[in-house]
């Protein structure tokens, strides 16, 4: 008894900020788990609202827009929605930034879903039609870079998952415990590109 009156004698400011915070942290988790797909409604409902108004006034921000949507759809998993928008994007985009930045996102959504040879063959169709759009020598030369790399951190992904699947290894990095099918179709195809 005297311990617990000792301690609410040394119950300050300080003691109640801490477990207020902490109540309040509780709280916002318990709510934010319960009204999500609410809000990623809502969200969508509004970018909805934007793209009318950029349809109405022929903005060139319609590009950007598409691109936040498909994420959105992606993050909702209507993953059919996300690549029609991205594909809208893609096909519209004007400039050389809105191109390769579509595209990029385009090489993202096939490496979150883990499907990575479609997104290999759309780095192989991106990578050839590089003159049809118009990019400058410079430009060309980035994305050459661009498309490279993301070609070689897939294969990085699909051959340690191939590694750990022949050896049983279970202590791979967390990041490369992802789409673990079609691995060793995946390595064929890759390991074929020069």
């Amino acid at each position: 008894m005297i311990d617990l009156s000792r301690k609410l004698k040394n119950f300050g400011p300080l003691e109640f900020l801490v477990i207020s915070s902490l109540a309040y942290v509780t709280i916002m988790l318990i709510w934010t788990a319960s009204t999500r797909s609410a809000v990623v409604q809502k969200a969508n409902d509004i970018y909805q609202k934007c793209l009318k108004i950029v349809d109405e006034r022929g903005s060139t921000f319609k590009v950007n827009l598409l691109r936040e949507i498909a994420h959105l759809n992606l993050v909702m998993g209507k993953n059919d929605e996300a690549f029609e928008y991205l594909n809208s994007a893609i096909k519209i985009a004007g400039d050389s930034d809105q191109i390769i930045g579509s595209h990029v996102n385009l090489f993202l959504f096939y490496i979150y879903l883990g499907d990575y040879l479609s997104c290999v063959g759309e780095l192989n169709k991106f990578e050839n039609q590089f003159e049809n759009y118009g990019f400058t020598e410079e430009e060309i030369l980035k994305c050459l870079v661009g498309v490279n790399y993301i070609k070689s951190i897939i294969l990085t992904i699909a051959q340690a998952l191939y590694i750990s699947s022949q050896y049983r290894c279970t202590n791979l990095p967390v990041w490369l415990h992802i789409g673990h099918t079609g691995i060793k179709s995946t390595l064929a195809t890759l390991s074929s590109l020069k």
